[in-house]
């Protein structure tokens, strides 16, 4: 019988119908292993790869390895079923300070990050952030007036990674989720707070999968 086989820290997966998506945070790759979604196994030690063959490919490529490693993500949250209310809140005086903050997380703390480095550092800054939906689901929909005045790239992870930010400094708490869908394939994420979508109407997301909650 082959040893046990274990994804690394850094490498997330999960079922999607009847297959299998891996996300490598380090390079910042996706992989998708057709009707291999059986292949995975949840253990206390962590996730598990049931399939030898595949395994062993995960094992070739760095992915993977005999001994078990800590999660790095957290439980994904529910389907969110509530989301922002389209009309926003008029902008205020306040506001620019506020956007100049995030024209500085945009600056310092997104461009030239890799995906890793961004996960690293929303990660470090929920320590202390408090469960408030509501009031994250305000803080929200005054970031998103704001971000008229950052010139953020139109990419859901630059959105994300501000409100992120935006909510860090504000003290609230919630999860950065990554999501997945297959045929076609394709990669989305956004906020969250309870059951709350933050920055995504929360029907466009029924047909994502989580992959990794930070």
């Amino acid at each position: 019988m082959p040893p046990p086989c274990f994804l690394n820290a850094r490498v997330h997966a999960v079922a999607v119908g009847e297959d299998l998506v891996l996300l490598d945070e380090t390079r910042d790759r996706y992989l998708c292993a057709r009707d291999a979604a059986a292949a995975l196994g949840r253990t206390a030690c962590g996730a598990q790869i049931l399939d030898p063959a595949l395994a062993a490919q995960l094992e070739a490529a760095g992915l993977a390895g005999p001994e078990p490693q800590p999660f790095a993500g957290a439980p994904p949250p529910p389907k969110p079923t509530r989301s922002l209310d389209p009309v926003g809140p008029d902008l205020r005086p306040a506001d620019a300070v506020d956007a100049l903050r995030s024209g500085l997380d945009l600056l310092a703390g997104y461009r030239g990050r890799s995906f890793a480095k961004l996960l690293d550092l929303a990660r470090a800054g929920w320590a202390g952030c408090r469960e408030d939906p509501d009031a994250a689901l305000d803080a929200a929909a005054r970031v998103r007036a704001q971000l008229v005045w950052v010139p953020a790239p139109p990419k859901c992870l630059a959105r994300s990674f501000l409100l992120v930010r935006a909510l860090q400094r504000r003290g609230l708490a919630a999860h950065w989720v990554i999501a997945v869908r297959t045929w076609p394939f394709r990669a989305h994420c956004w906020v969250q707070a309870g059951d709350l979508a933050l920055d995504e109407a929360a029907e466009r997301l029924a047909a994502y999968v989580p992959i990794l909650a930070v």
